[in-house]
């Protein structure tokens, strides 16, 4: 009888152990850029990255531009982490951001860049790289 109790009881509580597993988010949810224009010669992006979850700087790049002539440009807010898979690495979180330099050969509304990118979930799972065209708002 002990033994039906305790196993009714187990699978009662089965919902909520499930429950309180949370799933993985999609990259597109992990990993939000956003491109603004601080002025006619400076853009940045800025991310908005859920804790726990990061971009690894030397897989994120800038593949081109329309509407702006980059001429240099400066990931700040990075630190090093120790990945399990890359071991020691520098990344980006939420405080990351990008500061871009050249010149408008648009409207600063107008402006296009295309972002190639690659983060992962720490000691969970990696995203394959991809590219995100962003627009300034």
């Amino acid at each position: 009888m002990q033994r039906i109790a305790l196993l009714l009881a187990m699978l009662a509580s089965a919902p909520l152990a499930l429950a309180a597993y949370d799933e993985p988010l999609s990259a597109a949810q992990a990993f939000r850029p956003t491109l603004s224009a601080y002025d006619a010669n400076t853009l940045v992006i800025s991310f908005q990255i859920p804790e726990g979850y990061y971009l690894y700087r030397d897989r994120l790049s800038i593949l081109d531009t329309q509407g702006f002539q980059l001429t240099s440009y400066r990931i700040g807010g990075t630190k090093v982490i120790e990945d399990p898979v890359a071991g020691r690495e520098e990344v980006l979180d939420a405080g990351s951001r990008v500061v871009l330099r050249g010149t408008s050969t648009g409207q600063a509304s107008g402006v296009q860049l295309r972002l190639k990118m690659q983060g992962c979930l720490k000691d969970q799972l990696c995203y394959p790289a991809e590219v995100r065209t962003l627009t300034t708002r």
